[in-house]
């Protein structure tokens, strides 16, 4: 049920009157300065009255209140309001109207100190009625536009039916401002969205139609259309809704479900989850409505903002209520506790980083560590929905919706892939136990999970076991967890690397290379062998050249990182702009010592970068990478230098070498 209250508070402008009241229950007249609940200051007329022996102010009969003011922040804009209604025992009665004026005063010209100005603005009006609050009848909103001291057009316009607070009959509105929109649906009896309902919105560069159809509350289908070709662009039907709905107009009477008496939000939701499309394809057109609803409540609404009152539902939908038995009661219990002892075990696991790192140590290990990955997974997604079938919207779901979005794993047999050693292999996993033939969705569950849990034990003694192995074996921790820092960090740096777009770019594209050839190849090798290393020596050995090559590949990141900028620096050093007779400006650019840079920052550079690509020995990285900042370095040097001599033995000469001694770097 729809209620909206305007409680204006009295206390800080009326008690300034003290004269004014009176202890009888009388209706008294107040007029003079006001202000309302949203801070608002003005001049106001209205009767109230004060019960006896209280101090509390009850606004009871005619109501006008008039607010004038400048915006604090654009001092040329003139803001005009007035509430204009009748309470009853503190509650809006009657017909009201609001009027709500904005102008903006546009200064053109001062003659004869007369001021010559232009007046832009809007003029918004709202009409309806409350009875005790609640809205009754029927609403316009109306807004104008004002252009040049002149009301030009309607840019909105809607009406809204209201009855006992719910919104019925036939609804309209329509904005045709630049990022306008239309809205044309119809409320049944009981205040829920029925029947067809048209949205017009836009959307990127195309305008869309989109066209819903609902019965009773229940949404049935969308269709979007692109208003200027006329083509259908996706077409989307509530499949599960629709079956459901031909059953219960068939005069069947469903066991399992019915429809509840409850309205809900503008979202229809039958057990979506929120990346489901038929969740995502609503709320585009549902902003839209709740856009237009807002306006014919917008005073109403601020209050209950400012209170921090929970807004109103405008709009109702339906959905299907779903029995849940005392027996589904049961195993929603058991499953939560089962969910939560089966996870205390397998979580801490599968997110052990010694696991992790010695994966491969064996093919079973292997297959265990993949096993608990997806089985952490799981146990996330059953903790989360054991959770909400103990809330009271579980039994709005559809437990067919739920089970096909977000439990399909949730059966006897599941397939697990991994990779040893590069090899690609499967294995099939079937559970023991009974087939799964409840058709209630928490018992299934529950099965399942007894299930996952007896056939994961003997895979958790296993783990347990080897890594207590490893950890007496003497592995050292500290070396692993500085590794997987320092693999994190890498991986960090390099995961910005993309593909180099022009020559200046080319150290991204270099960056790229190396990564694949020491991360996803060298240090790939080492793990494998650190996994399979039998004695503390060789994983410490192992384990410091891993290290090692990580930390190699970050420093070289910083030269990397630099090179490109330094490059640009380079090519603008060497560039100057002359004069362009043809166009008389200074425009034309050109290559200043063209052959020492086309010998050393082309040739030089590029055949540095090949050397830096090709090269596989990590302790070469950051020195040559050193070079090619030297070369750089070197370059600046001869830009303020005379190199007319060395320019013309560079001319002669395409070798590497050659032009590295000519230019002083060997």
């Amino acid at each position: 049920m729809l209620a909206y209250f305007f409680r204006i508070g009295l206390y800080g402008a009326l008690l300034l009157f003290p004269a004014l009241f009176a202890f009888a229950q009388k209706d008294q007249l107040y007029e003079g300065r006001y202000q309302n609940e949203v801070g608002e200051q003005g001049q106001a007329r209205f009767y109230y009255y004060q019960p006896r022996k209280s101090d509390e102010k009850i606004l009871n009969g005619d109501f006008y209140f008039a607010v004038t003011y400048t915006d604090s922040v654009q001092q040329n804009v003139l803001v005009k309001k007035v509430y204009d209604g009748a309470y009853q025992k503190n509650q809006k009665h009657g017909d009201w109207n609001y009027d709500f004026k904005e102008y903006k005063i546009l200064l053109q010209d001062i003659e004869n100190l007369n001021l010559q100005y232009d007046i832009n603005g809007t003029y918004t009006n709202i009409q309806g009625a409350y009875n005790e609050g609640i809205p009754i009848g029927e609403w316009i909103y109306r807004e104008d536009s004002m252009q040049d001291s002149q009301y030009l057009r309607t840019v909105r316009r809607g009406i809204a039916n209201f009855s006992n607070g719910q919104l019925t009959g036939a609804f309209v509105f329509s904005n045709k401002s630049e990022t306008g929109f239309d809205v044309q649906g119809y409320f049944n009896e009981a205040g829920r969205m029925h029947e067809q309902w048209e949205i017009r919105y836009p959307s990127d560069s195309i305008i869309i139609e989109e066209v819903r159809s609902y019965q009773n509350g229940f949404l049935t289908s969308i269709v979007r259309i692109n208003e200027l070709t006329g083509r259908v662009m996706d077409s989307l039907v509530y499949d599960s809704v629709q079956e459901r709905l031909q059953i219960l107009d068939s005069g069947a009477k469903p066991k399992d479900f019915s429809v509840s008496e409850q309205g809900f939000g503008l979202l229809f939701d039958h057990g979506y989850t929120s990346n489901s499309v038929k969740y995502t394809r609503q709320q585009p057109g549902n902003s839209v409505i709740q856009q237009a609803l807002n306006n014919f409540v917008s005073v109403d609404l601020k209050i209950d903002e400012i209170q921090g009152r929970k807004p109103v539902q405008l709009a109702a939908t339906s959905r299907f209520k779903y029995d849940v038995s005392e027996e589904e009661k049961e195993a929603i219990q058991q499953l939560n506790i089962q969910v939560d002892s089966l996870s205390a075990q397998v979580i801490p696991l599968a997110r052990n980083e010694v696991f992790e790192l010695n994966r491969q140590r064996s093919d079973s290990l292997t297959l265990a560590f993949t096993y608990f990955r997806e089985l952490d997974r799981q146990l996330t997604i059953l903790d989360s929905v054991a959770a909400f079938m103990q809330t009271p919207q579980y039994q709005y779901v559809n437990p067919q919706i739920l089970y096909d979005d977000s439990l399909s794993f949730a059966r006897k047999t599941d397939t697990i892939e991994y990779v040893v050693d590069g090899e690609p292999k499967q294995h099939i996993i079937r559970l023991p136990g009974e087939p799964y033939d409840s058709t209630s969705l928490p018992i299934r569950l529950k099965q399942y999970v007894s299930s996952i849990s007896d056939f994961t034990q003997p895979k958790i003694a296993l783990v347990i076991s080897e890594l207590k192995s490893i950890e007496i074996e003497g592995v050292n921790r500290a070396l692993e967890e500085k590794i997987s820092q320092k693999h994190k960090q890498v991986d960090s740096l390099y995961a910005r690397v993309g593909q180099a777009t022009s020559a200046n770019d080319a150290p991204r594209s270099i960056s790229d290379i190396v990564y694949q050839n020491f991360v996803n190849g060298r240090v790939n090798q080492l793990e494998r062998q650190y996994s399979q290393a039998e004695n503390f020596m060789a994983k410490q050995q192992i384990g410091d050249s891993i290290y090692a090559v990580l930390d190699t590949l970050e420093t070289l990141h910083t030269y990397l990182d630099t090179i490109p900028k330094y490059v640009r620096l380079v090519d603008n050093t060497y560039t100057e702009k002359t004069f362009d007779p043809y166009t008389f400006s200074y425009d034309f650019t050109r290559r200043v010592k063209k052959d020492l840079y086309k010998r050393a920052a082309e040739n030089l550079y590029q055949h540095l970068l090949v050397e830096l690509a090709q090269e596989r020995n990590y302790h070469q990285l950051v020195p040559r990478a050193q070079e090619i900042v030297a070369l750089l370095d070197r370059l600046m040097e001869l830009s303020g230098e005379n190199t007319r001599a060395l320019e013309r033995r560079l001319r002669r000469t395409r070798n590497p070498q050659e032009i590295k001694e000519l230019i002083g770097l060997a």
